[in-house]
């Protein structure tokens, strides 16, 4: 069935190439067809923003901005199902919030409470003779979770002032 309406095609097309060449009719002009009201009308439409959420992202631009963020550094995004209520620079790629951290922070409150403190005890293994460790540095941690890379350059640091400039 394909072949005879492939077929039936190729000779529909011969015959208007012929009627145009060789007898010289031309077609009928096609006019621009304004779509039907209906065919415009989106299925449902969605509130461009929500001027009490712009409000509230506004009041939130200036706070930070207040505190010496700058609005440019910051992204804001404001949904609520399908709707975009308001946003502030939302589709521009930004560093991310630690928003995993929350959880953390709040389950660390709950089994330690806000006065916990995190010791981190720095020893070493052997004496310290003209500026050489003589043995092993060690880091004693108890889970501070505040204690990152940038702790440990401060703990180099330290040992720099000190006159610790390498271990043996």
């Amino acid at each position: 069935m394909s072949q005879r309406i492939g077929t039936g095609l190729l000779a529909s097309a011969i015959g208007a190439v012929w009627l145009v060449k060789i007898m010289g009719m031309q077609g009928a002009t096609l006019e621009k067809v304004q779509p039907l009201v209906w065919q415009q009308m989106p299925l449902f439409t969605l509130p461009k923003s929500d001027p009490l959420a712009v409000a509230v992202r506004d009041e939130y631009l200036k706070a930070w901005e207040t505190k010496g963020a700058a609005e440019v550094n910051q992204g804001i995004w404001m949904q609520s199902d399908m709707a975009v209520l308001a946003d502030h620079q939302g589709t521009v790629p930004l560093p991310a919030a630690s928003l995993t951290k929350i959880a953390t922070t709040l389950a660390a409150l709950n089994k330690w409470g806000p006065d916990h403190l995190f010791e981190t005890l720095v020893s070493a293994t052997g004496p310290i003779e003209n500026g050489v460790l003589k043995g092993d540095l060690v880091i004693s941690g108890s889970g501070d979770p505040l204690f990152v890379w940038e702790e440990a350059i401060a703990v180099n640091f330290s040992l720099f002032l000190t006159h610790v400039s390498r271990r043996s």
